[in-house]
């Protein structure tokens, strides 16, 4: 309603063990009963900058790069090898892989509607339904036609905006 991100903190930082006060916080505690029964999680996600292509995010491991491949092997993925890339708190897909599950994000691309965005956000869903109804049936290892990156290291900085050098953009 008050067409911010928001309120109080990004709700995909708040999947900690304990539980706060804050909005957000109050939020994920109720979709924390659900996360815990999830063996397969697709967030779809989107960004504050503009960027080329859709792409993946997630903590590396073998079933998470199968699940991504399966769901949509053109687009580009995005590993990290830490159990968190961020300080700010656990994102959904930790909290789920956390407890054996398979988490990984899809960014579609700067935030607002956009029917590119929903066409490909709607085929990844139902791609992965699709996936997952049959997991253990389907090819695990398709060849793969998007580009991996991983991260080579990441930097704490201090907290403020960051914005991409000119010419610079996502993906």
């Amino acid at each position: 309603k008050k067409k911010l991100r928001y309120i109080d903190r990004d709700l995909n930082r708040c999947f900690m063990e304990r539980d706060g006060k804050l909005f957000e916080e109050n939020r994920a505690k109720a979709l924390k009963s659900i996360l815990r029964q999830t063996d397969f999680l697709l967030d779809i996600h989107q960004t504050n900058q503009k960027t080329k292509t859709p792409f993946f995010i997630f903590r590396y491991s073998k079933t998470a790069m199968q699940f991504a491949h399966n769901i949509a092997p053109e687009l580009p993925i995005v590993t990290h090898w830490r159990v968190r890339y961020t300080n700010e708190g656990k994102t959904t897909d930790h909290f789920v892989n956390q407890r054996g599950g398979c988490g990984i994000t899809l960014e579609l691309g700067k935030y607002g509607f956009c029917k590119d965005q929903i066409d490909t956000g709607f085929k990844a869903c139902m791609t992965a339904i699709s996936i997952v109804s049959r997991w253990d049936k389907i090819k695990k290892t398709p060849q793969a036609k998007g580009l991996l990156y991983t991260f080579g290291q990441i930097l704490r900085l201090p907290q403020y905006t960051y914005r991409l050098k000119k010419n610079w953009t996502n993906l």
